[in-house]
């Protein structure tokens, strides 16, 4: 039962962590609650972990005691049985000759030879009798030792049904806490994005880069994630779509771009370009104008696999920090990307 008491003190020494509500004020903050509970939980887990281990080691040793003890109690009732039977088989032999020396003696003159024979007859019967009363007394110990062998077992039973439960509800906790984590590293990725996006944006005010005014479009209209850095996004897709222009403009450049796929360029005048390059086969030329949206090719189709589009925007011939001029509701209706 100390055993249990110690397992039942660690299992709920780790109760389950109450959910805090993300705050938009100060991302920093809550990244920083983010991590620290993520390593809280991931100890809890280890111990959790650990506790079961400790604890089936200690179910299946109380399951081969148990079985033990079975085993013992049927050898204890055969042996019971054993014996019972043999004393009821020499009491009746002791009876018959106990009634055989009152018989010769009843009444009759008895001889030397008749009184040596009844001698004897009463020595064996004495040791007939010890014989009854050692098995009485292995009997009586037999039993005793039964009743102790069936309370333990009983015992077992009650440690066993204990430890099954213990085990089960820290299986339940170890679940509930792993989907905490999980849940966790979700909130805390999308806190990660959300805090480099913040910090790219305000190093362009501290620099005070002057942002073309325009917004673009996505070029996609169907990803599964989006990665981006200080010049371009690259959008990540698994699925046949069209790649559509994100301005107005005229197409100045078709062509393939060494083991990066296929690249098309889109002139949108005052010196702005956009750029769109990946998995996908072009569908227009060189001189061609576009309007915004327009077609222009499509991806390839990766099946399970995962495809890439990169697409940036160039001033002066200068990459551009495109994750801030794209339109947001372009993106955020998009619910199966990571941000």
């Amino acid at each position: 039962m100390k055993y249990l008491l110690a397992i039942a003190f660690f299992s709920f020494c780790f109760a389950g962590l109450s959910e805090a509500a993300v705050k938009k004020t100060n991302p920093h903050k809550n990244l920083r609650q983010h991590k620290n509970e993520l390593a809280s939980i991931s100890k809890q887990i280890y111990s959790l972990e650990s506790n079961l281990g400790k604890g089936n080691k200690r179910y299946l040793k109380t399951l081969d005691q148990r079985k033990k003890l079975e085993e013992l109690i049927v050898k204890l009732d055969n042996e019971i049985k054993s014996d019972q039977k043999l004393n009821e088989e020499k009491k009746v032999e002791t009876r018959k000759r106990l009634k055989q020396v009152l018989v010769q003696g009843f009444g009759k003159v008895s001889t030397p030879a008749q009184v040596l024979s009844r001698k004897l007859v009463l020595n064996l019967l004495k040791k007939e009798l010890a014989e009854l009363n050692r098995i009485h007394k292995k009997r009586a110990k037999l039993i005793k030792s039964m009743e102790i062998s069936k309370a333990k077992y009983e015992d077992l039973r009650r440690v066993e049904s204990d430890l099954l439960s213990l085990m089960n509800e820290m299986e339940e906790s170890k679940r509930e806490k792993s989907l905490r984590y999980v849940k966790l590293k979700e909130e805390k990725e999308k806190l990660r994005k959300k805090l480099k996006f913040n910090k790219a944006k305000s190093l362009a005010k501290r620099k005070k880069t002057k942002l073309i005014s325009e917004r673009f479009s996505t070029p996609l209209t169907d990803f599964i994630d989006m990665e981006y850095a200080k010049k371009g996004v690259t959008y990540k897709f698994n699925s046949r779509q069209a790649v559509r222009t994100s301005r107005a403009g005229k197409i100045i450049h078709t062509g393939s771009l060494s083991t990066y796929g296929n690249v098309v360029m889109v002139d949108h005048g005052n010196e702005v370009k956009s750029i769109y390059l990946g998995q996908f086969l072009p569908s227009v030329k060189k001189g061609q104008s576009v309007n915004a949206g327009e077609s222009l090719g499509k991806t390839f189709d990766v099946a399970k696999n995962e495809g890439k589009l990169y697409f940036e925007v160039r001033k002066k011939n200068k990459a551009q920090n495109t994750i801030l001029l794209l339109d947001k509701n372009t993106t955020k209706n998009n619910n199966r990307r990571r941000m």
